[in-house]
């Protein structure tokens, strides 16, 4: 989906990028609203096999969100201050 297909305007994709982009660095979780929030309808509306399918990227972008987080936190453990041995 790019606006070169004429399927959607330039600042819808670039709006649509920078959502993805904030997901995958860990800084927002539009994506998984966005998820949860269909999921929920197709479940209201008995559309239980939508729902599942729903639910599976649910569980994909949750995955991905949880391997980001663990990413982020060990690179803020690292420091690659070294110190002379003799140094006080």
């Amino acid at each position: 989906m790019g606006p070169c297909a004429g399927a959607v305007s330039e600042a819808a994709y670039r709006e649509r990028v920078e959502v993805a982009a904030t997901f995958c660095e860990g800084r927002g979780v539009a994506p998984i609203d966005r998820v949860v929030q269909e999921m929920t309808t197709r479940a209201e509306a008995a559309d239980f096999e939508g729902a599942v399918r729903w639910r599976e990227k649910f569980e994909s972008l949750e995955w991905g969100l949880a391997a980001t987080t663990r990413a982020r936190a060990a690179l803020d453990v690292l420091s690659f201050t070294y110190r002379e041995p003799g140094a006080r």
